[in-house]
Parts: C-alpha cells; structure tokens; sequence
C-alpha cells in the first residue's frame, strides 16, 4: 500500500525513478494542482528530519525565480517518507527532445545559459540539485 500525506487526493503517477515517485495531485487546502514527489526513502531519525526540512527552506527562496518551480509543501508521510509538492510543470525538456528533436545551436546556448543562471541562483543558497537531466529541466 502505498504512504501518501494527508491533504492530497486523486494522485496520478506521472513518474518514477530510483529516488522516488512524482504524482499529479490536488492539494485540498489550497485547491491547486501540484506534482507531488515522495522520496523512495524512511527518515525517522529527527536529526534527519530537521536537516531535510532546512534544506527544503532554503530551496523555497528560490520561489519565483524563472527556472525554478516554486515550492509548495514539505514534510513527511505517515510512514515517514520525505515529500514535497511543487507547481505542476507544463512538460520537461525530454519531453520536447522526444517531440521535436535537438534544437538550433542558438536556441541550445540560450537554454544552457538560462540553466546555469538558475543553478548558479540556487548553488548561492547552499541548494544542490543532484539530479539535473532533460526528465527534471522544466521546458515551457
């Protein structure tokens, strides 16, 4: 059965990997779609816990940057799983590779110079990524 946080409902999967799965889902209290993302991982330890939620925080000052998805929630399930909901993105940068193919060299440039703004954005509030690829770069 699966562990999900109190407040969400009609949770679709849109995607899974090692780290965990991502859902379309509807925060009820807030009435808005959200992908919600719960970490494939158990942190029960309140050390652990306090360090996720810091983390978290630092990453929610980035809210409203262009090239950042703005953080919604944060905590942890019943089962104390990790979880997160973001805004919902419209589709990924492999999406539009699989849909249209690599674009122009100008278009490629601008597009790597607009990641390395947002990465340079969150590196400057001590917030790492550590999964940068086309499936989790937002392409609007």
């Amino acid at each position: 059965m699966a562990d999900f946080p109190p407040g969400y409902s009609d949770l679709r999967p849109l995607a899974a990997d090692d780290l965990g799965t991502t859902y379309q889902a509807h925060q009820d209290v807030q009435e808005r779609e959200v992908a919600l993302r719960i970490l494939a991982l158990t942190l029960p330890a309140r050390p652990a816990r306090r360090q996720l939620r810091s983390s978290c925080l630092a990453a929610s000052t980035l809210n409203g940057d262009p090239g950042v998805l703005d953080l919604h929630d944060v905590g942890f399930t019943p089962g104390n799983q990790p979880f997160f909901a973001t805004d919902l993105p419209a589709g990924s940068l492999a999406d539009h590779l699989a849909q249209h193919g690599p674009g122009p060299a100008e278009q490629v440039a601008s597009l790597g110079a607009a990641l390395a703004r947002t990465l340079a954005a969150a590196h400057g509030q001590d917030v790492l990524h550590l999964d940068v690829r086309p499936e989790n770069v937002v392409h609007t």
